[in-house]
């Protein structure tokens, strides 16, 4: 129980232990976007209970900070926070304050039950030591006087029902940090939660403020707060008060940026304090290097081990289906090391090597042979395209009346006509209509005047309806509708007889093997030998969800509701006996490589860069493309560089350039590329780089990963950390500066602008 300040911080920790929390939040606060909002819509003040909202929501950062939002120009709009708007639209489309606050915890997944102490705004007095009253919640920490006691206005104030009973079946009870007068005391003068608190068996528990706070709270010591508190309620309430107890005596200014604590030690001459913050700073700092570089360590480890085991079975895989003699000289030199000398390491690979070759350049080698591997095993997939044949439908009643047996007693008539309905008319079996959802719930209505009442209770009962003919779906629906219906939630497309298509799915997927694994054998003067294994993968299954206006059409006599089932991508799943169905709309865009070869006294280049054709959209196309082709313009503009500045440093061994590119997603509008580069100054450097690139292809844009994934901050970190041990490509590529913590560079921990 608190205010929107202190309560928030506290809520930020507690939601990430297992409990199961209820916020009870002050309707008093009367100041700023707030009060502005009270008054003008005659609505509870949503600025606290928009904070700890923002506390307790489950979403990535970028949300939360849009939600506290303020804007700090604009007529009419200057001092509102956005999330203090979305409050009061929403109370405008619900009808009700509490309701508008159940929907926004749901929309923003909120830890647990966000609940406003009251239906409805009251006003916060004081009377001051001297007897002046002081009016308004903002005001009291502005009057310069010590506090006598608050009071609320209305004074016999009804809150939630919802709000009592959290605080009786509570297991602890914990009020504060926060305002002491205007935050937490406003709660415990509402009588009846006052009453619960008091009468509650839960362990109570009072977090004390770690200072005092000017106007309100002025000298006050941590008895004098507790004071205050049992006075307001009548009893002594809590078995345990929480204290910072690390404070030494005096007054203490209160300075919260590391940057400006540094300043002010500097300036008062503090400079052993100065150097011993400078030094926690430091430690921390190299405690998280040291992590970090362990945490590489080991995944270097485990990579390097990992990596040449693959190696050593791919070279024999290779030896053994085309031998190694038919190999350029150069792999064919590189695998024979390998496979003579298992256990060391690539630097020394590259002493064994004629002309010694780098630690980068056996890398690239391997690489090489590791792709030509893969080809010879020749993996593919297939899939055929089908017509579902069997469709699953969600058909539901709704009923409201004043008492719950009438609403049941009306439902159970529609639905028992809907069900007849089906039966006879549609002679759909008893056994392919079955009732997967049924409840009767209160409805509740809320006022300034009178709180929370029940307004009549609903009835509700769903059928899932399994129906075989696909061409009737839409009559169906429009047949079920007329005789009452009206909660038509989803209809689900599948096959009823997946196991019937695993013999084409299997035999495309081989014939598309042969056709690659042919080719290769072709390419290498080899017989293609029988197929080693075949396994099969799922895919989703799709549910198209009906939507008002679908309902809208379904329930107009006039029309006809057209349900789509369309082409769907079928995946059996041999050990499950399972064809898994998915919806997915292939990208009409084709990529195409360019090549650009140079060959020069010192130096071969051989690139190969993508470009796209097919969008409907010129201007995208051509966007994305440019992009493509000045990332190709900078390598060549760079090798011609160091050529140049290198000379004939290699006149024995030419400087090798190197660039290909793999196509990692092409679906649903986004087209995803991963670009690899090689260059190898003569075994003096040489190093292997990736980028990536994620376009949308309705605009041209570069998506970033604000644009693709919602979870951002987790995911970010994760990356962060796992992506430079990756062995293959996220579907999804974005540039490497796009995982680093805002304003720095990779490795150097330079800041940007530096």
């Amino acid at each position: 129980m608190g205010g929107g300040t202190g309560l928030s911080v506290m809520l930020r920790g507690l939601k990430e232990k297992p409990l199961d929390i209820t916020a009870i939040v002050t309707v008093a606060d009367d100041g700023g976007s707030s009060g502005i909002l009270r008054n003008e819509l005659q609505m509870p003040p949503p600025g606290d209970i928009r904070n700890v909202l923002t506390a307790l929501a489950d979403v990535e950062p970028l949300l939360s900070d849009m939600l506290n939002y303020r804007f700090n120009t604009g007529a009419g709009l200057a001092g509102h926070s956005l999330g203090n708007l979305i409050l009061a639209a929403m109370t405008d489309i619900s009808g009700d304050f509490v309701t508008a606050v159940r929907e926004l915890s749901r929309v923003f997944a909120v830890r647990g039950e966000v609940l406003p102490a009251a239906g409805q705004a009251v006003i916060l007095h004081a009377e001051m030591e001297d007897g002046s009253i002081v009016t308004g919640e903002s005001k009291i920490p502005e009057a310069g006087l010590r506090i006598k006691r608050v009071f609320l206005e209305p004074d016999h104030v009804e809150p939630l029902p919802e709000a009592v009973e959290a605080i009786r079946q509570a297991d602890a009870i914990l009020i504060g940090p926060g305002s002491l007068y205007t935050s937490i005391l406003p709660n415990l003068l509402v009588p009846k939660l006052a009453e619960a608190v008091v009468e509650a068996d839960a362990v109570k528990m009072f977090i004390c403020n770690v200072m005092t706070q000017p106007g309100e709270t002025d000298n006050y010591t941590v008895s004098d707060h507790l004071k205050a508190v049992h006075e307001h309620v009548g009893h002594q309430i809590f078995d345990y008060v929480i204290v910072n107890n690390e404070r030494k005596k005096g007054f203490i200014l209160y300075i919260k940026e590391g940057e400006k604590i540094i300043e002010l030690l500097s300036i008062i001459g503090a400079h052993q304090a100065l150097f011993k913050f400078e030094d926690v700073r430091i430690m921390r700092d190299m405690r998280n290097s040291v992590n970090r570089i362990v945490n590489c360590e080991t995944a270097n480890l485990n990579k390097t081990i990992g990596a040449a085991v693959r190696q050593i079975d791919n070279i024999r895989l290779l030896q053994k289906e085309v031998g190694l003699e038919s190999l350029p000289e150069k792999l064919r030199e590189v695998a024979e090391v390998r496979l003579a000398h298992p256990d060391i390491n690539l630097k020394e690979v590259g002493e064994l090597l004629k002309g010694t070759v780098s630690k980068s350049g056996v890398n690239h080698r391997l690489r090489k042979i590791d792709e030509l591997a893969e080809k010879v095993r020749t993996e593919r997939y297939g899939e055929i395209q089908v017509k579902p044949d069997i469709a699953y439908l969600s058909i539901g009643v709704n009923s409201t009346a004043d008492t719950a047996a009438s609403a049941q007693k009306a439902n159970a008539a529609k639905i028992q006509k809907v069900s007849n309905l089906l039966k006879s008319t549609w002679k759909i079996s008893a056994d392919d209509i079955q009732t997967s959802q049924f409840y009767v719930q209160p409805n509740y209505t809320y006022s300034d005047k009178d709180g929370q009442k029940i307004k009549g209770y609903t009835a509700h009962h769903t059928l899932t309806v399994t129906y075989r003919q696909m061409d009737k779906i839409g009559e169906l629906l429009d047949a079920a509708s007329e005789a009452g219906a009206n909660n038509i939630e989803n209809v689900r497309f599948t096959v009823e007889k997946p196991e019937s298509f695993e013999a084409q799915v299997i035999e495309k997927a081989v014939a598309n093997a042969d056709v690659k694994a042919g080719a290769i054998a072709k390419a290498v003067k080899r017989q293609l030998g029988a197929v080693l294994s075949v396994s099969q993968g799922d895919a989703n299954v799709p549910v198209f969800y009906a939507s008002e206006s679908l309902m809208s059409k379904a329930a107009d006599t006039n029309g006809g509701t057209a349900i789509e089932t369309g082409q769907v991508k079928g995946s059996w799943d041999g050990k499950a006996k399972t064809l898994t169905l998915s919806k997915v709309k292939q990208n009409s865009v084709a990529v195409k490589a360019a090549t650009v070869k140079v060959s020069i006294k010192n130096a071969e280049v051989d690139i190969q860069y993508p470009q796209v054709s097919g969008l409907a959209n010129d201007k995208a196309e051509a966007a994305i493309n440019k992009v493509l082709k000045d990332e190709v313009d900078a390598f060549v503009a760079d090798f011609k560089k160091q050529t140049k500045e290198f000379g004939d440093a290699a006149a024995n061994r030419p400087y090798a350039f190197e660039s290909t590119y793999v196509v990692t997603y092409n679906e649903n509008g986004v087209l995803g590329l991963i670009t690899q580069r090689y260059e190898d100054y003569a075994g003096a450097h040489g190093m292997t780089t990736r980028s990536g690139h994620t376009f949308a292809l309705d605009s041209g844009k570069e998506l970033s990963l604000n644009d693709v994934i919602q979870n951002n901050k987790t995911v970010r970190e994760t990356l962060y950390e796992y992506t430079a041990y990756a062995e293959g490509f996220p579907e999804f590529p974005f540039t490497y500066k796009e995982l680093l913590p805002k304003g720095t560079e990779p490795f150097s921990g330079l800041t940007a602008n530096k």
